[in-house]
């Protein structure tokens, strides 16, 4: 690693983040700002401050919340210069979990971790929206408490994934790339459903909508709720949804607890969970987080601030008020995970000795035409190809020369830490300059802010009725900086061939590897609002006889999301048109010795105005609203003290969805509206005090996600339905102390939304190699003519999804030292009836594009571009005739495990100490439903990760108090696991295959934190 990955340029003062007040919003409802942009002026004047990274704090505490995190830290730190003689504690506890005095009540309407039995979640509220004992909820709900979040110390809702049956993210780089993905880091598939278009329906929190990854730092408990079930979980996906609940003023203690934690990586991280009894009535609540990430990866950099105020006020006995504000403020870098071999066909002889000059075979496949020196133009999309390199400036690259590989030539060939012979074209692979290296624009990132409201109001009307009120309000403001193509299907790895410069001075820059990438920003708006309400009533009786506890609830509400997305790519002339947008755009790029060099991009350079400007056209740039309306009532009948229970529950959902582009002289909106009813039915039954066999039946009404693009023919998709059965055994103790089930399940979606293939770069490609029809249809737009011309596209697509597996789950505290967790799962999903408007499209335009495609040319340039529209052709319809048929779903895993048991030493033996280990595994992972070998799908590895836990508790008075220290630290990836997790294949010769793109598994990762409580 060479300095520049690790500092700024020189001469360069180190700058905080830019504060929030520079991001831009736009007028219509949240603040003044783009609408300018969005009739095609330039962008508004970002301020184009450095993000640095190591400034510490690594974000900029607001004058009202810094004062509280201090005072936080110096109560914690308090107790050092005046404590006296330890006393070692015979459990870890935390200041929360203390016990008290004062009896807590059990709230109808929330969910009391106090109850929860260290790994054992006692109740939930995911039953039917009121607070019910798990183990009468027919439904499949597994719990994460916060117990078990601390001793695997999970920081995040991606964390929780890996400890949770057959859930795992869709985006496995964690919002660390660009192309859109940053945005939805926060999706997840549970059951097999697999990538849902722009991610599907997102995690809530306290069953509210939540568009970033949560962190955990105010989170009480995560809870997975599997299968189709409207009426008990609300808006989700047919496998489920994922839920956390925040934590809850408490007016029976005061309490401190206060974490700093540190990582290897230099990465630092502080907590602090202050709650305030002020008087009998009134409680307040203060969490804050302040952290300092740093990851494995060159450039792999974050900050985030976060604080959590929150109310509660007995107004009586029976009338009560919470409310909860959060603010989050997180900003992390992007970067390339894999980079594409376009350097090792390069005969390592042939150059440009000066500028302008040609080469002779530029631009031919080396593999076809032996002797061929394996070099090709710089050019890009047009032509002109400025590039801005720092310290040289903006020049039209379009004439010069650089290296072949085989990703140049239709063979997506992937960098790995060591070099290896390439099965596909027989060739050698060169290593990555070391494990991890990436390549990025130093300034390439994602900033993502947001603030949200909750009020609460709970009423007891009288023993057997309540009534629940809640509002919430939320807004996202995320931004990414020069990231749209950092590392979403690999960077590239060229040599610069050119002696000289465009200018024709010497290139200081001969002979090095660069990646190029477009210079871009993106902003993303999505506010949300909801409200409803929910009415109980219940009773105790005795019917012929049998003890029944009855339960009726009625809710209904009004939910409201919008997403406002503005894309503004940077261009040497102020008022581009659709026409010559292309011979303006500016790309970026970083030669490899200075792999993260920030871009820095100027207002000014020799003469010519450089901006960010909107596109004339609807690149991603649209305004979208969604609003449901729903209502639903829910059934629980407990009977013979709950050894019978019955769940019955219908939903009425009314949903309507309107889109609109902004950018452009014409736009239409699209819109659809819909309503669907949904049912649910359950019933578990004891045969034992602790056995119970249990039977579920449920239904979904799934509304599209934000941001679905319409059909390719224009019309708009509308809400997917699903149904699903679950059957099997439940074990539940009434001491708490255990609790498992076993479940099979069958599940069925359809009008799924999915993506559909590239034919955007079939289209660029036809028009590249010089085709001339311009039917496109109503899902995308043709710019320019000639060598100018570009093909923008954006739909979606449908399919179904049947889906049926096995989960098994266990969670236990045999003894008041022991506890453990575990699970497993083995899902399976098949797609059928898929892309049927993609099948129609190829087959509608296959003839022009063959005709462009299957013709010779005597221009070098033009046969390439004919031999990549074959090759595009080639792999689509390998896509869609996979899809032509039930096939199993791309990525899916085929079976997932973890365990982790803590076990604390008696007061006897090591007194104090705690001990803790886990296992995580995922098995073969299938690749594209297209990577067939000999009729059967290519699988990827399987593998395990260890982790590991020792903790130490003590207690010590300090002035006059009792405070709870622990000492832990936590190892994952004990054993250093670096299997290479293929996400692609490509198929060659009889019966082989070859891995493509690829992930790593995360390097082992040593974690010290210290917690004060009291």
């Amino acid at each position: 690693m060479s300095a520049p990955y690790r500092s700024e340029p020189s001469g360069q003062a180190a700058r905080r983040m830019p504060p929030i007040g520079d991001f831009p919003v736009p007028s219509d409802g949240i603040r003044a700002g783009t609408m300018a942009a969005a009739q095609g002026q330039s962008a508004p004047q970002l301020r184009r401050s450095r993000p640095d990274f190591r400034a510490k704090p690594i974000l900029p505490m607001t004058p009202h919340l810094a004062p509280k995190l201090a005072v936080s830290l110096a109560l914690a730190a308090a107790p050092f210069p005046a404590f006296s003689q330890a006393v070692p504690a015979a459990a870890p506890t935390s200041a929360e979990t203390a016990p008290s005095d004062q009896v807590v009540k059990l709230d109808p309407f929330t969910v009391d971790s106090t109850r929860d039995v260290g790994y054992v979640a006692v109740d939930s509220l995911a039953g039917g929206r009121a607070n019910l004992p798990l183990r009468v909820t027919a439904a499949p709900i597994f719990s994460l408490t916060r117990a078990f979040i601390d001793d695997v110390q999970m920081t995040n809702i991606r964390d929780a994934l890996r400890w949770t049956a057959g859930a795992v993210p869709q985006n496995w780089r964690g919002g660390r790339t660009g192309s859109g993905g940053q945005f939805n880091s926060w999706a997840f598939s549970v059951r097999g459903q697999g990538d849902l278009d722009q991610g599907g329906n997102p995690p809530s929190r306290n069953y509210f909508p939540n568009y970033v990854v949560q962190d955990l730092y105010n989170v009480d408990r995560v809870e997975a709720a599997r299968g189709p079930n409207s009426i008990l979980f609300g808006v989700g996906d047919i496998g489920g949804s994922i839920a956390t609940y925040t934590k809850v003023p408490r007016v029976d203690r005061s309490f401190n607890d206060t974490v700093f934690t540190f990582n290897d990586r230099g990465g630092v991280r502080a907590t602090d969970d202050y709650n305030r009894v002020v008087n009998k009535r009134l409680a307040v609540r203060v969490n804050t987080l302040l952290e300092r990430e740093r990851g494995w990866r060159d450039g792999d950099k974050a900050g985030t601030f976060a604080a959590d105020l929150s109310f509660l006020y007995n107004f009586s006995d029976n009338t009560r008020l919470r409310v909860e504000l959060e603010g989050y403020d997180r900003k992390n870098s992007l970067y390339t995970f894999t980079i594409k071999d376009t350097n090792s066909l390069w005969d390592r002889n042939t150059d440009a000795p000066t500028w302008g000059s040609t080469i002779a075979g530029a631009d031919k496949d080396p593999l076809k035409n032996p002797g061929a020196p394996g070099v090709k133009p710089m050019t890009a999309w047009g032509p002109t190809t400025l590039v801005w390199i720092p310290g040289i400036g903006l020049m039209d690259w379009h004439d010069g020369y650089r290296s072949m590989g085989p990703a140049d030539v239709g063979f997506d060939a992937y960098l790995q830490p060591n070099a290896y012979d390439f099965g596909p074209t027989g060739t050698t692979i060169p290593a990555l300059p070391h494990k991890s290296f990436t390549v990025a624009p130093g300034d390439s990132y994602l900033r993502a802010r947001y603030a949200s409201i909750t009020a609460i109001l709970d009423q007891k009307i009288n023993p057997n009725m309540e009534l629940q009120l809640s509002a919430y309000g939320y807004l996202d403001a995320q931004r990414t900086n020069n990231g749209e193509n950092v590392g979403a299907d690999g960077a590239t790895s060229s040599v610069d061939l050119n002696r000289q410069l465009p200018n024709g001075q010497p290139n200081p820059n001969y002979g090095k590897l660069y990646s190029d990438v477009f210079l871009m920003q993106q902003n993303q708006y999505h506010p949300a609002r909801e409200f409803r309400g929910q009415f109980n009533y219940h009773f105790d009786t005795t019917v012929f006889g049998v003890p029944l506890k009855q339960w009726f609830s009625v809710s209904g509400g009004y939910r409201r999301t919008e997403l406002k997305p503005r894309t503004y790519l940077a261009f040497d002339k102020v008022g581009i048109t659709a026409d010559d947008w292309i011979q303006h755009m500016i790309w970026g790029r970083m030669y490899w010795d200075k792999s993260l060099t920030y871009m820095n991009l100027p207002r000014n350079a020799d003469g010519r105005t450089l901006t960010y400007q909107a596109m004339p056209f609807n690149w991603f740039d649209f305004d979208l609203r969604e609003t449901i309306k729903y209502a639903g009532i829910v059934s629980q009948s407990r009977l013979w003290n709950d050894r019978l229970n019955l769940t019955l529950g219908a939903r009425r959902d009314k949903y309507s969805n309107y889109k609109i582009g902004i950018r452009g002289l014409s736009n239409t909106a699209t819109s659809v509206d819909e309503s669907g009813t949904t049912l649910q039915g359950g019933v578990i039954a004891y045969v034992t005090s602790w056995l119970g066999i249990n039977y579920n039946y449920s239904e979904n009404f799934a509304p599209l996600a934000g941001g679905v693009a319409p059909s390719l023919y224009g019309q708009a998709l509308g809400a997917s339905k699903g149904k699903g059965q679950t059957m099997g055994l439940r074990v539940s103790t009434a001491d708490g102390k255990y609790y498992a089930s076993a479940n099979y399940y069958r599940d069925k979606s359809t009008g799924r939304p999915r993506g559909g293939p590239g034919f955007q770069g079939i289209w660029n490609d036809y028009l590249d190699a010089g085709g001339t029809a311009t039917d496109i249809g109503p899902s995308g737009v043709i710019t320019g003519s000639g060598p100018s011309a570009n093909a923008s596209m954006s739909f979606s697509d449908t399919t179904d999804l049947e889906s049926h597996g096995y989960e098994f789950e266990f969670v236990g505290n045999p003894t008041p030292n022991l506890r453990l967790q575990a699970n497993y799962s083995i899902p399976k999903s098949e797609l059928s009836n898929s892309v049927p408007d993609s099948r129609r499209y190829y087959a509608e335009h296959l003839a022009e594009w063959q005709a462009v495609a299957t013709t010779p040319s005597s221009d070098p340039a033009i046969q390439a571009k004919r031999d990549s529209l074959r090759t595009n052709l080639e792999n689509v319809q390998r896509e869609i005739t996979s899809l032509s048929q039930p096939v199993v779903n791309s990525h899916l895993i085929k079976s997932t495990f973890s365990f982790f048991g803590t076990y604390t030493f008696p007061q006897d033996i090591l007194k104090g100490y705690s001990v803790g280990a886990g296992v995580t595994y995922l098995g073969k992972q299938y690749g594209n439903t297209q990577d067939v070998v000999n009729g059967e799908r290519i699988l990827s590895p399987g593998y395990s990760v260890y982790n590991l836990m020792v903790a130490y508790n003590t207690t010590f008075r300090a002035r006059n108090r009792e405070v709870r220290m622990k000492i832990q630290l936590n190892v994952d990836n004990l054993l250093g696991n670096d299997t290479l997790i293929y996400r692609s294949y490509k198929a060659y010769g009889t019966g082989l295959s070859q891995g493509l793109d690829y992930d790593f598994i995360e390097p082992r990762k040593w974690t010290l934190s210290t917690s004060f409580s009291f």
